[in-house]
């Protein structure tokens, strides 16, 4: 059974020093991402295409709607006899460290969004956090410039060299009017695909931006830390097992 984690509230972050102390980690699937009517859309989808008979699909989107589980570590310690805990895409923490750690008060209790090593500049966050908002839309936006050029450069080719009519006839359908609504259908519905994608994504990058606020980082909204861990990391550094420590960051 897939267990399908909301994202937390996030109002109202802040931010916890000290050292780790009584560390507990759990490596655990749940599905951080997808929602249980993602699952049940997937469900419906599959059995459609079958009913259809279009038996690739259907086992396609049947094994995504049976395999939709992340790897997260559910984390939970003290600091500084503050109790601690929450999800993480990884921790590579060990007992004693000193971190900073972006939280949010429940109760007697501090639900935990990130840590954050200064030492070694390591950082893990709540799963799929990565970007600021900004960072994140500059991303979306060359996403779909690229998607719109492959797919009318695929609509190019298959109108000029594709087929049996002549070069002179494939130019001549490209400059047409029938020609001019193929590019700009395959234009709305290419867009169309990665609005939604966008709009699905944007959620843990307003997370992350609100993460990177309490932690005190500069110009949170503009973070990426994929190409921060690219530049903090040594070329002869040696690589943490994923399989124990979850996927992490340099900043």
């Amino acid at each position: 059974m897939t267990d399908f984690i909301d994202i937390p509230n996030s109002n109202d972050l802040q931010k916890l020093s000290g050292h780790i102390k009584n560390f507990r980690k759990s490596r655990e699937t749940a599905n951080f991402f997808f929602t249980a009517r993602d699952q049940s859309n997937m469900r419906l989808g599959a059995i459609l295409s079958a009913l259809i008979g279009d038996s690739g699909q259907a086992a396609t989107l049947s094994n995504y709607a049976s395999s939709m589980e992340d790897m997260g570590d559910y984390v939970q310690f003290e600091l500084d006899g503050r109790s601690l805990a929450g999800w993480l895409w990884g921790s590579p923490f060990r007992e004693g460290d000193y971190v900073e750690a972006a939280v949010k008060k429940q109760g007697s209790r501090y639900e935990l969004f990130a840590l954050y090593k200064p030492e070694e500049r390591t950082i893990a966050l709540y799963p799929h956090c990565v970007k600021g908002t900004r960072a994140y839309l500059r991303s979306a936006l060359k996403r779909t410039l690229l998607v719109n050029a492959f797919f009318i450069t695929v609509l190019c080719i298959l109108f000029l060299f594709v087929g049996h009519q002549s070069l002179e006839q494939g130019i001549k359908f490209v400059s047409s009017l029938g020609g001019i609504w193929s590019f700009l259908l395959a234009i709305v519905l290419t867009t169309g695909s990665c609005v939604a994608m966008t709009r699905k994504w944007i959620p843990f990058a307003k997370l992350a931006e609100k993460i990177f606020r309490a932690l005190e980082f500069p110009s949170p909204s503009d973070i990426n830390l994929w190409e921060s861990t690219t530049r903090w990391t040594a070329p002869d550094e040696d690589d943490e097992d994923e399989e124990d420590n979850g996927l992490y960051f340099k900043y």
